[in-house]
């Protein structure tokens, strides 16, 4: 029987900063130390992958209709984010 895993994923830092004087490993230690955050209660670091989400504005309602018609202010446009992620696993 092949082994039945539960996955979780959680948001890798966006970016890391360090000082001027900082070094950059400092910055891959904080991000390794993030990942050590998520490794308890059996769950094991499987990979780092990105996700996009796609936004799309709300609907502007009557009155903002007729603002884009007449050009008093621009029809709103989806927008994408990419966002990483840390992906971990544990035994079912």
């Amino acid at each position: 029987m092949a082994d039945s895993y539960e996955y979780k994923c959680v948001p890798a830092p966006k970016g890391l900063t360090i000082s001027a004087s900082g070094s950059e490993a400092n910055a891959i230690t904080a991000f390794g130390d993030r990942i050590n955050e998520s490794c308890t209660d059996g769950w094991e670091f499987v990979s780092m992958g990105q996700i996009s989400v796609t936004t799309k504005p709300d609907n502007p309602g009557c009155l903002g209709g007729l603002l884009i018609l007449l050009g008093v202010i621009q029809k709103p446009t989806e927008t994408r984010t990419n966002y990483n992620m840390l992906v971990f696993r544990k035994r079912k």
